[in-house]
C-alpha cells in the first residue's frame, strides 16, 4: 500500500504533528513506531513499513496483512492522516 497525502503545514509542523499521532496510534493499536529524522518505521502484528515527512507531503509506504488489508486499512490511514494533518 502507497499514500501520498499533501499538506501546506511545512515540514516542521507536518513532523510534530505525525509524532503526536504515531504516539496516540502505537499506544491504540499496539504498534512500534521508531522515528529517525523526518521517516519511522512502523511495525505490527498486521502491518510494516515506512512514514516520510516532507515539506509537503505525508507518505505512508506499508506491507498489509490479508486482516488488514480485509478490513479496510488503506482507507483509515487515508482518514487518519486527513485528521492529523
Amino acid at each position: 500500500m502507497y499514500v501520498q497525502h499533501r499538506h501546506r503545514l511545512g515540514i516542521k509542523e507536518a513532523r510534530v504533528r505525525m509524532v503526536v499521532a504515531c504516539r496516540q496510534l502505537a499506544a491504540a493499536q499496539g504498534m512500534t513506531i521508531a522515528w529517525s529524522g523526518n521517516s519511522a518505521s512502523v511495525s505490527s502484528s498486521h502491518i510494516n513499513g515506512t512514514i516520510w515527512v516532507t515539506d509537503s507531503e505525508v507518505i505512508v509506504d506499508a506491507s498489509l496483512d490479508w486482516l488488514a488489508r480485509n478490513f479496510g486499512a488503506e482507507a483509515k490511514i487515508r482518514s487518519w492522516l486527513d485528521n492529523n494533518l
